[in-house]
């Protein structure tokens, strides 16, 4: 590519390669990933308005933006071009696709990248922020667990003590979602915690009446 007016180059930000393929793993449920794109003007010259284009994406996959425009690029110098996606938690495990971009400069050049992609489990233990919050008198608790193995969710007042279990027993690997019915309680701060193996934490949550 460098015998062409403008040199793109790729950085991957939000997974490592696999395999030989270059199959990057996104996990399902996943928020704040990005794709950086470092494009750099080798020529004499500046190059103006260089656009960078979402093409195509698999529908488990939604960008927050789809165009991305460097208005003045000067010979020699590079930018950063990211672009940042969530995941469907409702895709399906090792379901595979592809992302597509096109760059585009000023004198009609156009070139594609396509990326390899594919819905994994969660990486990690994860606790959400109930939502709505605050709330009256739903809510909705999401956690995410990278294996099966048996969770405790429970609710507690500013007391310590317990007012609701929410879950106890073995959940799958994947994103869960838990509603809690805080009809019978009053307004209050009120704290809910998960135990799923060596995973504990505890987040805030208001019920306002």
């Amino acid at each position: 590519m460098k015998n062409k007016k403008i040199f793109i180059a790729f950085l991957i930000l939000f997974a490592l390669p696999v395999n030989a393929q270059n199959i990057y793993k996104i996990p399902v449920g996943s928020t704040g990933n990005k794709i950086t794109i470092k494009v750099t003007n080798p020529t004499n010259t500046t190059m103006q308005d260089v656009q960078v284009n979402l093409i195509s994406s698999p529908e488990w996959i939604k960008f927050n933006k789809e165009t991305m425009l460097i208005e003045k690029l000067a010979s020699g110098n590079s930018e950063d071009v990211s672009f940042t996606f969530s995941s469907n938690e409702n895709s399906g495990i090792k379901e595979e696709g592809t992302i597509t971009f096109s760059i585009q400069t000023t004198n009609g050049k156009s070139w594609q990248k396509l990326f390899k992609v594919q819905a994994v489990l969660p990486d990690k233990f994860e606790l959400m922020q109930n939502y709505p919050n605050p709330f009256n008198p739903n809510t909705t608790i999401k956690f995410s667990l990278p294996t099966d193995i048996r969770v405790t969710l429970k609710v507690f007042n500013i007391l310590g003590e317990t007012v609701k279990v929410l879950v106890n027993e073995e959940r799958k690997a994947g994103i869960h979602y838990v509603e809690f019915d805080a009809s019978q309680l009053a307004s209050s701060v009120y704290f809910y915690t998960i135990e799923a193996g060596n995973f504990k934490t505890v987040r805030k949550m208001l019920l306002m009446k």
